[in-house]
């Protein structure tokens, strides 16, 4: 190739780059339009010329699939379950919900006692959980307030298996992957399933040994109307870390305090 030749090559892809790059400024972006249930894309290309074309909606679903999406911390006066924060990510799409301080039928077993094949069913009452569920995988905190306040500390959900970082073991059981409604699915899977002596270590400070002897000793007749939060074990122990802490430290390092 000759260097005329190259010249006009180098020229013509210059003409071809500036006819479909589109111009972006702070006037003039690229504009997506809805029009009868069709996507008409519109730019204006660097020569000045406008673009139009319509794109499917399989097209516009692929363009977004990857821009995460966070609704911050809303609905924090609710007295009743609720979705507090909402999301979709490279990791999937996630819900946290909260469930207000109260009382729960409680399946749990007997491992360590002469009647280790007993079940028990209780009513007993519970702090404030948060439930925070991504995909297929769930973690549970207790806070101490009776409403949400992602910037105060949060503490081990006193219920056996959940593991140290909160995450929800559920043997044989398969929750649904998160969603806006499918997270209290998961939560009535969680709080109506047997709870053995699987983690119920390190969740109480009176009983370090055994929450289940606390939830127990709760659901006598003389029991308290409300969880003794005073009993709470901090979900970091060295650490006052809080929910909002938490949250952004799962998404940084894939993993949750504890």
């Amino acid at each position: 190739m000759s260097a005329n030749e190259a010249i006009l090559v180098g020229e013509r892809q210059d003409k071809e780059e500036r006819l479909t790059t589109a111009r972006q400024t702070v006037n003039n972006n690229p504009v997506l339009e809805f029009r009868d249930g069709q996507f008409l894309f519109r730019k204006t290309n660097l020569e000045g010329g406008i673009v139009e074309r319509f794109i499917s909606a399989a097209a516009v679903r692929e363009a977004f699939s990857g821009v995460p999406i966070d609704t911050g911390w809303f609905n924090l006066d609710i007295t009743c379950p609720g979705i507090t924060r909402w999301g979709t990510g490279r990791l999937g799409e996630w819900a946290i919900a909260y469930i207000p301080p109260a009382d729960w039928l409680l399946e749990i077993t007997n491992e360590g006692t002469n009647e280790p094949y007993r079940l028990d069913r209780i009513t007993t009452p519970l702090p404030g959980i948060i439930f925070f569920g991504i995909g297929t995988n769930y973690y549970a905190f207790a806070t101490k307030t009776a409403t949400l306040k992602p910037y105060h500390t949060i503490f081990r959900c006193p219920l056996p298996n959940v593991m140290q970082d909160g995450s929800v073991c559920w043997g044989l059981l398969k929750p649904p992957g998160a969603s806006l409604t499918s997270i209290f699915d998961a939560w009535k899977l969680f709080i109506t399933s047997t709870f053995n002596n699987h983690m119920a270590n390190g969740k109480s400070k009176r009983v370090r040994d055994d929450v289940r002897i606390v939830l127990r000793d709760m659901s006598h007749a003389a029991r308290p109307r409300h969880y003794p939060v005073h009993d709470l074990v901090r979900q970091e122990e060295d650490t006052a870390i809080n929910l909002d802490q938490a949250v952004r430290e799962f998404f940084e390092t894939g993993k949750m305090p504890g």
